[in-house]
């Protein structure tokens, strides 16, 4: 960039208003703040906004001494979606261990890494109606799995009525367990007895599954405001019911494809709670959707050419844009955009 003959880049800068004209639909002059508290304003012909898929919202939301909702439509915000990481089961390996290290995160000199993963294929999806899903693996040595968990609460149980308290309420439950999970269950319990610590054949499972579009999570302000005075933020992420459902299905779905071919099985162990599908539930930073592209205004923010519907000069760049979010890492396709964004100005400018 130093090198650019027709690039300025300004560093400790922070916008602090999007000004637009009270009575025509273009953007003005941008409102700046450095690192000293100095105010700058700059005026372009084109204004490009690329801050992310939270702030991206924020500053159009922000924007609003002529316009009080901000600039932009109703779905400014709307539609807010993640990678959703999980970790919703196990993969238990028949006949010995497997070598699964491709589907696990494998480090580079670089400091890099490589992660083979799992999908169904997508005449299966379609089939199925589901949303993509993704896996990869771990290995997990000394995992205690759903029936090591329940064949604890039956010692506890038993020893309990020993001693004179009540027959556990939940033993048909725990029974259960064990007996789906008795492989896994002697496994460990022979590995305990002989003192072998070494591979367990058991492999965790990391999903990312593609969150539907949903306009009730949302990205929204609140009254109290930052360093810079500019309003916070309250996100709203609501997933769907069909999010889930479509991760419970992959994993049967990959489940019934290992035991045809005799490689291993699948163990679901899910929580219940529709905001944590499992005990080490994360996310991706992958913040997506907020200011969403539709040819219509009233399903989205910007156009195809990524520019705010009803504002004639003010752009959106980033995953922000995105109308769906898939599985896979946002950056190749950020940076496509971005390029064609670039291009398209460039007619604009030199017309």
């Amino acid at each position: 960039m130093k090198a650019s003959p027709n690039v300025t880049c300004y560093l400790n800068c922070s916008v602090v208003d999007i000004v637009i004209g009270e009575h025509e639909s273009l953007v003005r002059e941008l409102t700046v703040v450095n690192a000293a508290g100095k105010r700058s304003t700059f005026r372009a012909k084109q204004f490009v906004l690329a801050c992310g898929g939270l702030e991206n919202p924020r500053m159009l939301l922000n924007a609003n001494k002529v316009r009080p909702n901000g600039i932009g439509n109703d779905n400014v915000g709307r539609y807010f979606m993640e990678h959703r990481v999980s970790f919703p089961g196990v993969v238990l390996l028949s006949g010995g261990n497997a070598d699964l290290r491709y589907y696990r995160r494998n480090g580079l000199p670089s400091g890099d890494y490589v992660e083979g993963s799992l999908h169904l294929s997508a005449e299966t999806a379609r089939a199925e109606r589901i949303c993509n899903t993704q896996f990869s693996m771990e290995q997990y040595d000394g995992i205690r799995t759903q029936g090591d968990a329940s064949l604890s609460k039956l010692r506890e149980g038993l020893k309990k009525f020993i001693s004179g308290g009540g027959w556990m309420h939940d033993f048909n439950k725990h029974m259960g367990n064990v007996i789906c999970d008795i492989d896994s269950v002697a496994s460990n319990i022979a590995r305990r007895v002989t003192g072998d610590q070494g591979d367990t054949s058991v492999w965790l499972l990391k999903s990312e599954v593609e969150q539907t579009p949903n306009p009730n999570s949302r990205v929204t302000l609140i009254d109290e405001v930052d360093d810079l005075g500019l309003r916070r933020i309250n996100l709203n992420w609501e997933t769907s019911e069909i999010d889930r459902y479509s991760l419970v299905r992959s994993l049967e779905l990959m489940g019934e494809e290992m035991g045809r071919l005799g490689f291993g099985r699948v163990q679901i162990d899910m929580d219940d709670n529709p905001n944590a599908w499992s005990r080490f539930d994360s996310w991706g930073f992958h913040h997506a959707g907020t200011t969403r592209m539709s040819t219509d205004p009233k399903n989205g923010v910007v156009d195809g050419d990524c520019r705010v519907h009803g504002v004639g000069n003010l752009h959106v760049v980033g995953n922000s844009v995105f109308t769906t979010v898939g599985t896979s890492n946002p950056t190749f396709t950020i940076v496509s955009l971005s390029v064609r964004l670039a291009g398209h100005l460039k007619g604009l400018l030199t017309a």
